[in-house]
């Protein structure tokens, strides 16, 4: 059930974007056709579905393997490297 929460969480966080798209392409700068309407609902479900995939795969591989290296940078209990290797990592998080 984590997948209907995190898609739920998904679809209430772009649902603003949405609307300000729908209210552009509605009044502002109309499309041709009723078909444009209908690609850009499926790309707003294809949006919330990928982001959706890419959440939950983040949660169940990558945020254990932090939490990991954290407990083990704790476990140093020298403030120095711990500083250091927090430095590093947002560093190498940021250019990557």
């Amino acid at each position: 059930m984590k997948i209907i929460r995190v898609l739920k969480e998904t679809f209430f966080s772009t649902l603003p974007l949405a609307v300000t798209i729908i209210v552009v392409c509605g009044f502002i700068a109309p499309m041709n056709s009723a078909f444009d309407y209908f690609k850009l609902a499926v790309g707003y479900i294809s949006v919330v579905l990928g982001q959706t995939l890419f959440l939950v795969g983040l949660d169940s591989s990558i945020l254990p393997i932090g939490k990991l290296v954290g407990k083990s940078l704790i476990k140093l209990k020298k403030t120095v490297f711990i500083i250091f290797f927090g430095f590093l990592f947002g560093f190498l998080a940021t250019v990557a």
